[in-house]
């Protein structure tokens, strides 16, 4: 019998997709797209979309992360407060 992966390997996997999504609008602001075969010049511009993916990704894993530690309001709160105070930090 094979042993269950544990959530923290899931949650690795999922968090190293981010780093294709950042490469992916990395390819999106820095590539030139003449001269390229036209399904990879369509994929390169759409390289926006790796942004939302990269977010979703990152909240996805923070929540999942997170879950198992908010049994009540004043914890969600205080996660709630703490991710806002770093949204608004950075920007």
């Amino acid at each position: 019998m094979k042993p269950k992966p544990s959530a923290g390997s899931n949650l690795t996997q999922l968090t190293s997709l981010r780093f294709f999504a950042a490469l992916y609008v990395l390819a999106f602001h820095s590539a030139d797209n003449d001269g390229a075969p036209p399904p990879i010049a369509n994929f390169v511009q759409n390289g926006y979309f790796g942004v939302s993916f990269f977010f979703l990704l990152s909240g996805f894993t923070l929540t999942r992360s997170y879950f198992d530690r908010m049994s009540d309001w004043h914890e969600v709160r205080q996660f709630a407060v703490a991710r806002f105070s770093r949204v608004r930090s950075i920007s």
